[in-house]
């Protein structure tokens, strides 16, 4: 039920400013363990290649952001139109499965990673899709299945599904 078509209540609209305050918050997050990410990779690599893989993950982690947004007036239960307040673990962890990926995707312009950080761009791939059952079954047993995490969700599968996809073309897997 999107926002407008809900019942306009202080409570939602309350529940909507707070949802609208942590994604600020998920997005100055997010954006630092990236930016974290590129400094451990200017210990290995040149400024030029940190800095285009910096430029990529965060053009991927824009996209799950602008997603997020898009969906804060979905964060209610199926078919109940009162809008919880906070995205709930649920959420949070596709959130994070989502950075994750965008850290993966991040290496779809350079060249195949070598030594140490062969494995880094198949270890943030998989640390970002093996808890993609993790997020449902907390969903489903903390009552915290909400419109927003069934449409979110979808969205970072997409992101894993390209990425991953991508990532094995480009190094010949």
């Amino acid at each position: 039920i999107p926002f407008h078509a809900m019942e306009n209540t202080p409570a939602n609209a309350a529940a909507l400013k707070s949802l609208r305050r942590r994604w600020y918050g998920l997005a100055l997050g997010s954006a630092a363990f990236l930016a974290g990410g590129c400094i451990f990779l200017l210990s290995y690599w040149p400024a030029g290649l940190a800095l285009r893989w910096l430029m990529l993950a965060l053009l991927a982690l824009g996209y799950l952001l602008g997603m997020l947004r898009r969906f804060l007036t979905y964060n209610h239960r199926p078919g109940e139109a009162e809008l919880l307040p906070d995205y709930g673990l649920p959420n949070l962890v596709t959130f994070w499965r989502g950075a994750l990926l965008a850290a993966a995707a991040g290496f779809l312009t350079l060249p195949r990673p070598t030594g140490e950080l062969v494995w880094l761009p198949g270890i943030l791939f998989s640390l970002g899709v093996l808890p993609d059952y993790l997020d449902g079954y907390l969903a489903r047993i903390a009552r915290r299945s909400t419109v927003l995490g069934a449409e979110f969700d979808v969205h970072v599968d997409y992101l894993a599904f390209l990425a991953g996809s991508l990532l094995a073309i480009q190094y010949g897997q």
